[in-house]
């Protein structure tokens, strides 16, 4: 983040929530919770861009950081994303 204030280049960020994990846990424990975020790191890890980067925000949110992305470009990446979620 330093880097952007410093040199003011221009970055997107992305917040992704899995819903519905409480239910989850209470239907089929915490281990049944722990696969899906598990499967959701893997699938935006491998739906990120090369110069993408992507975390764990909060214990539901995963974020994704897009270097040198204006709003355009990152309204185009989540879309893609939403599309790929929904099949």
């Amino acid at each position: 983040m330093a880097r952007y204030r410093r040199t003011g280049q221009m970055f997107s960020l992305a917040l992704c929530a899995v819903d519905q994990l409480n239910e989850v846990v209470e239907l089929h424990g915490v281990e049944a919770k722990n696969v899906i975020l598990k499967n959701m790191a893997d699938f935006f890890i491998d739906i990120k861009r090369k110069q993408d980067i992507v975390a764990r925000w909060d214990d539901e949110v995963f974020m994704i950081i897009m270097p040198h992305t204006e709003a355009e470009g990152a309204q185009t990446f989540t879309e893609r994303l939403r599309e790929r979620v929904e099949k």
